[in-house]
């Protein structure tokens, strides 16, 4: 189960932004239960809030030394909320109604990439390509057939390649019609086969448990 966390995305915001968000933060926080001892205590984290905005303030008019208390601030504006965060995390243990009921924001969660059922790309070397399918479960063997042309082929139509135990193949030896057709990808198509399954994108494949049979092949 995807678990959610706190991103800690308030360290690149600007000074005022960063204000109304800890003014936030803090204002939600400590009417919660979970963060009534926080370990921040809120009295402390309120006048860094309020030591940030005023130097803040003071330093618009471009005076030095105003400047560097306000930096000196923000450190300790971060620190503080980085400790928060932390407790967050470790008190909500991934649920994203908690955290997001405190102001943090919510972390991106990375998505798998999409691996496609069948993909072309180029060979080696000239005249060649290597095909790729995803693997189907109880499969033997990996038959590799190709057609080259712009109809709908019939079964007698599509040529052998080759047989593999590997759901990767590279072709060689075609020419360049050859490749520029077959690299134009097969569409994809689930189908029953007495009693597995094949799943045609260019290959068929051989159920342990069935005999082999010529299936359907589309154009691209």
């Amino acid at each position: 189960m995807k678990k959610d966390f706190v991103v800690f995305d308030f360290l690149r915001f600007s000074v005022p932004n960063k204000i109304a968000f800890g003014r936030t933060v803090v204002s939600k926080m400590s009417l919660i239960v979970l963060f009534e001892n926080p370990d921040v205590a809120y009295a402390v984290v309120i006048a860094i809030i309020d030591k940030l905005e005023r130097y803040y303030m003071s330093s618009r008019g471009g005076d030095h030394e105003q400047i560097a208390l306000m930096y000196q601030a923000e450190l300790e504006f971060d620190e503080a909320f980085r400790s928060l965060g932390k407790q967050v995390d470790r008190i909500a243990k991934g649920d994203a109604a908690i955290i997001l009921s405190t102001g943090f924001h919510l972390a991106k969660q990375p998505t798998p990439p999409e691996i496609s059922d069948f993909s072309v790309e180029a060979g080696e070397g000239p005249g060649s390509v290597w095909l790729h399918r995803k693997a189907v479960a109880g499969a033997a063997s990996y038959v590799w057939m190709y057609y080259v042309g712009t109809d709908i082929p019939t079964e007698d139509k599509w040529l052998f390649a080759y047989c593999t135990t590997q759901t990767w193949y590279e072709m060689k030896g075609l020419t360049c019609r050859e490749s520029d057709s077959i690299s134009q990808g097969l569409k994809p198509r689930l189908q029953r086969v007495n009693r597995g399954f094949l799943l045609n994108m260019g290959s068929d494949s051989y159920s342990k448990d069935s005999s082999p049979v010529l299936s359907d092949y589309f154009r691209s």
